[in-house]
Formats: structure tokens, sequence, C-alpha cells
């Protein structure tokens, strides 16, 4: 339930400039600009440089891989339950969210 005076996440959002229109001949139109394009192809070259990274060190440590994802997992769930805790202190700030 919102509460009297909190603002509003409800706001129209127009998508119709940023969506041209399709052609009248039936063709497609052109949804990815070039600087899109090479955004998405630097994110695949870093991305796939991760993951070859992530085997090299699968190759030197063997079986120990495991232990960092372990400490990530570890870590992600102290920072959950830390925003548990937050969220659950100040309930009135989060009905502004909704």
């Amino acid at each position: 339930m919102r509460r009297p005076g909190s603002r509003s996440a409800n706001v129209p959002v127009s998508t119709a400039a940023a969506i041209p229109a399709a052609s009248d001949d039936g063709g497609l139109r052109r949804a990815i600009t070039p600087g899109l394009l090479l955004f998405f192809i630097v994110g695949d070259v870093l991305g796939g440089g991760i993951y070859a990274l992530v085997g090299e060190v699968a190759g030197e440590t063997g079986g120990a891989i495991w232990s960092g994802f372990a400490l990530a997992l570890v870590m992600a769930a102290f920072t959950a339950g830390s925003y548990a805790e937050l969220v659950s202190k100040y309930p009135p700030l989060v009905d502004d969210l909704e």
C-alpha cells in the first residue's frame, strides 16, 4: 500500500522515439546500430578471454578451482544477508520502491 505523498514509480515510458517504425515495403528495420554492434563484439571478446583465463587457472590448480567459487558464494551470501537486514530495519522506505 502506498503512503500519501510518496513518489509513484508508475511513470509511462515512451518507446516510440527509441524504436523506429518498420518500413512500408515489408523489409526489416535496423534495430542494432553500429555503435551497439561494436559494444557487443567487445563484450564477446572480453567474455571469451575471461573464460579462457578460468581454464588456464583450472589447469594450474586442478581441483582447487572450486575454492574461488565457494569463496565468492560465501561473500555473496554475506552481502545478501546485509541487504536483507537493512531492508528489514527500514521497512517504510521499501514502500517507495514498489
